[in-house]
């Protein structure tokens, strides 16, 4: 069995966002751009952790970790949302939702 690395993972997504094959991020280039920033901060840190002796266990800094993916995916969930529908109301509640689930 294959085991998924989210590093891998996470460079998969990379290249989906700068090729522009992500739907809801098509026309919106500061959402576009805004994801790239937070996955590449991601993709460095993983990076980072991943090549000192102990790996990520021992050498992520899981909080902030934490922080930079709650922050994806609020970014994903708000851009999604506003390309369904430019007016969406209510994603407050659900940031609060998800941040809620994963303290």
């Amino acid at each position: 069995m294959e085991k998924l690395k989210i590093l891998d993972l996470l460079m998969k997504y990379e290249k989906w966002v700068k090729r522009g094959e992500i739907q809801f991020l098509k026309n919106t280039p500061k959402a576009q751009n805004k994801i790239l920033g937070l996955v590449n901060d991601l993709i460095s840190d993983f990076r980072e952790a991943t090549g000192k002796k102990g790996g990520l266990s021992v050498n992520l800094d899981w909080q902030q970790t934490h922080k930079k993916g709650q922050a994806l995916w609020e970014n994903l969930a708000s851009a999604a949302l506003n390309d369904i529908d430019p007016d969406s109301k209510g994603n407050s509640k659900l940031f609060d939702f998800i941040t809620a689930a994963t303290n």
